[in-house]
């Protein structure tokens, strides 16, 4: 079983789509627990374009500089 996400406005059947990656068969039954569903809090932030950003006390380096 893969993995996948759902997108929040989702409203219809979850289902679950197996594959063999194996040499020899395998078997599942009815009722058989094959998968499961994490449910996510998901943050959708509010970008604010700008093309002046106030000085800090990191100054002007970037990813990795401060420490």
């Amino acid at each position: 079983v893969g993995a996948g996400v759902l997108d929040p406005n989702y409203r219809s059947e979850i289902k679950v789509l197996v594959i063999n990656n194996g040499e020899v068969p395998f078997a599942y039954n009815k009722g058989d627990r094959i998968a499961y569903v994490i449910c996510e809090r998901v943050c959708v932030p509010v970008i604010e374009v700008t093309d002046n950003l106030n000085a800090t006390s990191r100054g002007a380096h970037e990813f990795g500089s401060s420490g």
